[in-house]
Order: structure tokens, then sequence, then C-alpha cells
């Protein structure tokens, strides 16, 4: 990530629609006191990007691409809540109980980089998960409570 060598892109199903439909997080990001795992947006943190576009709407939650500048412990997760919309699943960054997912939506979708010895350009992609794929058809079909 540092001098935009790495690009690291990942998909996420986050609550809500968000409007709009993508741009740039900047907001700095810190340890929360007390807590050696969970972090919050503060003026004291570091500097943290993230640029997002939605990719599809499925009723009330929206399949995102997000695209991170700086790479900061669980900056997906706490930008995603900063906008208002968390990540599907995520205990500890949202409100929301679901049974659509056992785990948090967010997938390593794509990483490009450079080859260390060759100097090749090396683009890895990897396909949305099925459990992921499942809560977003499960939502497309107006559900609320899988099986439906």
């Amino acid at each position: 990530m540092r001098e935009n060598r790495v690009y690291k892109a990942y998909l996420g199903i986050v609550h809500g629609v968000i409007e709009p439909v993508s741009g740039t997080i900047n907001l700095p990001i810190a340890r929360k006191k007390g807590s050696t795992m969970e972090r919050i947006i503060d003026s004291s943190g570091y500097k943290s990007i993230t640029h997002y576009e939605t990719i599809e709407v499925y009723n009330d939650l929206s399949l995102v691409k997000f695209v991170l500048e700086t790479g900061r412990t669980h900056q997906i997760r706490i930008h995603s809540k900063a906008m208002g919309h968390p990540l599907l699943g995520d205990w500890l960054y949202s409100d929301f109980s679901t049974s659509l997912i056992k785990r948090q939506a967010l997938h390593s979708h794509q990483l490009s980089f450079d080859h260390p010895i060759t100097g090749k350009r090396l683009n890895l992609i990897s396909d949305i998960p099925d459990d992921m794929k499942n809560a977003l058809e499960v939502k497309q079909r107006g559900c609320f409570i899988p099986p439906c």
C-alpha cells in the first residue's frame, strides 16, 4: 500500500444503502482505551483512507467494494460503522443482529503487487464466498430470516 505498489480490494455486505454510492472515507483510527481489540475514530489516531463503491443493493443490504489506501486494523469495519452502514454480521462494530451469516460479511477480493524477483505485476482475484452469496440471495427474495 505504500507508494501504491500493493492494491487491496475487499467485498463487504453492509446494512442499508450508502449515499453517495461511491466515495472516500478519510477518518483517523486509534485504539480504544482499555481495549486490546477495538478501534475507534479519533482525531489523535492514524490517518486512514478507504475508497468505496456500491456494487448492488439488495433491499436493505448493499454489496460494496472497498479499496484500502492505508491498512489499519479493522479499517473497513470502523469506516463502515462511521458511515452508519456497519458490516453484516460484525459483532464488534454493529448493533444489528442477523441470522443471515455467521461471521462479518467481509471478503478479500483482489490483491495486486509486483513479484519481488521478476517484477511482473501479479493480480490475484477471489470470488465472493458462498455464505455471502446466500445472504444476498435471501435478501433479494425479500426474506428476513432464512430459509425462505
